[in-house]
């Protein structure tokens, strides 16, 4: 099993059986993601793999996740992640952070039997936040199954739009998302400080903005 102090920018294949160690930030472009695997899936899978990396995107950062921080079209599986998550974006774009991958933005995307014990604290400064104990913003047709969230998810802040915070998922903004057979076991929240125009929460879910589907979820 190797032990990887950096990460992959871009995935088109598969990584599986790994480990990550260390420290992962950006503070690149407005548009940059960041996970301790892979900045950005396409068509490609990861499985088997646990994070202890600390996760962090600075001021420029826009996708952020545990282990991917945008995922089109592939899947994540059996993954752990032990590393905290955090952001102190200021910018004028949305921001999405989740504990196992940030943005799942085209079709057949899943996170299946995936774990996420670490804390996710969010400080973005913007328009939007999206941010969920799993998977912070869904656009696609997708499934989140078998997946448990043990780690605090909470945000502060100051954002011209709104503020979708769940469980498990922030928020579906397109295609049918389902989840299916997932547990909360943390605290999902927004500090007082938190300023927006609405605040969308949930303990598995946020919000969904098209037909979703949850089966058998618990929220303890």
């Amino acid at each position: 099993m190797a032990e990887k102090e950096d990460l992959v920018e871009f995935i088109k294949g598969n990584i599986a059986n790994d480990l990550a160690k260390g420290v992962v930030c950006t503070d690149v472009s407005s548009d940059k993601a960041v996970g301790s695997v892979a900045n950005y899936i396409v068509n490609g899978k990861i499985e088997n793999v646990t994070n202890y990396a600390k996760i962090s995107a600075g001021t420029n950062g826009t996708y952020c996740g545990g282990i991917a921080g945008r995922i089109q079209k592939g899947s994540v599986k059996g993954c752990i992640n032990y590393g905290t998550v955090s952001s102190s974006a200021v910018h004028a774009k949305s921001f999405v952070m989740g504990g196992i991958a940030g943005y799942c933005e085209t079709d057949s995307t899943y996170l299946i039997e995936c774990t996420n014990y670490a804390a996710l604290t969010n400080s973005h400064n913007g328009s939007n936040a999206f941010i969920g104990g799993l998977v912070g913003r869904v656009n696609v047709k997708s499934l989140v199954k078998n997946c448990t969230n043990e780690g605090t998810v909470t945000t502060s802040g100051t954002m011209s739009g709104n503020v979708y915070l769940g469980g498990i998922m922030g928020s579906n903004t397109g295609g049918a998302a389902t989840i299916e057979n997932c547990t909360n076991a943390a605290t999902a929240d927004i500090t007082n400080s938190c300023s927006a125009a609405q605040i969308f929460l949930g303990g598995i879910l946020g919000n969904a903005s098209v037909a979703s589907v949850l089966n058998i979820c618990t929220n303890s």
